[in-house]
C-alpha cells in the first residue's frame, strides 16, 4: 500500500495535528499528534488524550488510528487505557523510529 504523509507546520488551520497519513485513496488512516513536556519523568496527563481527540474530530476522521507521541519517559495510566479504548497508539519520541504505518 502506498501512503501519503504530510508534517504539518503549526497554523490554525491543521486542526491540531503534527502528521496527517492517507491511504492510496486519500481517507485519512493516521492522526498524530505530538506532546513535549519540560519534565520527561513526569507521566503525560490527559492533555495528550484531550489533544488527539480533537484532531480525530477537527479532520472528520472517526476511524483514523490517533497516535500520540511524546518525549516523557511513561504516558499515565488513564493515558494509556483512553487510547486503548478509542483504538489509538501510544509511541515515546525514543522509539518514534520503530513506527510502521500500515493501511
Amino acid at each position: 500500500m502506498q501512503c501519503n504523509i504530510k508534517l504539518l507546520r503549526c497554523t490554525k488551520i491543521d486542526g491540531g495535528a503534527d502528521i496527517v497519513v492517507r491511504d492510496e485513496l486519500g481517507e485519512i488512516i493516521y492522526l498524530v499528534q505530538c506532546k513535549h513536556t519540560t519534565n520527561i519523568d513526569t507521566p503525560i496527563d490527559a492533555g495528550l488524550l484531550e489533544d488527539a481527540l480533537r484532531v480525530r474530530e477537527n479532520w472528520h476522521a472517526k476511524d483514523a488510528v490517533v497516535v500520540g507521541v511524546s518525549n516523557a519517559k511513561r504516558f499515565s495510566p488513564r493515558v494509556v487505557d483512553q487510547f486503548k479504548r478509542i483504538n489509538g497508539r501510544l509511541i515515546a519520541r525514543d522509539d518514534l523510529w520503530r513506527l510502521r504505518f500500515t493501511g
